[in-house]
């Protein structure tokens, strides 16, 4: 069963990396109108829900995951990902995605490659696999970070912040390993990144410059981090966390360096 279809994009003005929530939501209509269109029904892979309702699939349904692969600070290809895998339906559907228009969104498509994660080293170079990962978008944190009512932070055991970014990324990946979902490891590492470094030194990119206000996608915290997160072996991607993670927020990338805070 396939898991993963990846794009290259093209367009006369390719979205900057700081617009990816919008990308990934246009794909995900992309997606769901081609797979309406082959009389396919409902998806609840491809729209994360059964009809009208919320997202009850604990991360299985796809990840619209928009990427900026040559480091000039631009969306030029799409992964979409779904752990559950595509139906043959879901697949023809994707294989038809040629282009993604909407709002400022206008782009064409070209598939690169669809993979089956029960094959070693199917996903190649569209998904990654290392030790140490780094966001390549802005994490959003879903809760606040907690403070004593002298406003000091109240820590954790390991000395940090209770609902701080490292803290609930390391909770989101014990989640998703405990719910059958992910078998990620527990991080031997976390630290943050000041801001977005361009592998191709074209400058940096402050996680607060990311667009992560989804319509009706209900509440955030709305404050943005980056993360480096080292794990005790090397893991396959994609990996993608916290708010809007299946729209392209909270992407990492194998690391490759940058400054940390």
């Amino acid at each position: 069963m396939v898991n993963g279809v990846w794009y290259r994009l093209h367009g006369a003005s390719l979205p900057p990396v700081t617009e990816a929530l919008m990308v990934g939501e246009v794909a995900r209509r992309a997606a769901l109108a081609h797979f309406g269109a082959l009389g396919g029904g409902s998806s609840p892979v491809l729209a994360g829900h059964h009809g009208s309702g919320k997202a009850r699939w604990q991360h299985q349904h796809a990840f619209y995951l928009p990427q900026d692969r040559d480091g000039d600070g631009r969306v030029d290809h799409l992964l979409i990902y779904a752990i559950a895998g595509f139906s043959p339906t879901e697949l023809a559907a994707l294989m038809r995605l040629e282009r993604l228009y909407g709002g400022s969104v206008d782009l064409r498509a070209e598939v690169l490659l669809a993979w089956d994660d029960r094959v070693p080293g199917g996903a190649g170079a569209a998904a990654g696999l290392a030790a140490t990962w780094e966001s390549a978008t802005a994490l959003i944190l879903p809760r606040h970070p907690k403070r004593r009512r002298d406003g000091t932070p109240k820590l954790t055991p390991r000395g940090e912040q209770l609902d701080g970014p490292e803290d609930q990324l390391r909770r989101e990946i014990a989640l998703r390993r405990e719910a059958g979902v992910q078998g990620l490891p527990d991080p031997v590492a976390v630290s943050r990144l000041e801001r977005l470094a361009l592998p191709t030194g074209r400058g940096e990119i402050r996680w607060q410059d990311f667009l992560w206000r989804r319509p009706g996608g209900g509440s955030a915290s709305g404050l943005a981090f980056g993360l480096r997160v080292t794990f005790p072996y090397p893991v396959p991607g994609p990996l993608a966390f916290g708010y809007g993670c299946h729209f392209g927020l909270g992407q990492f990338r194998p690391a490759s360096g940058g400054s940390e805070a």
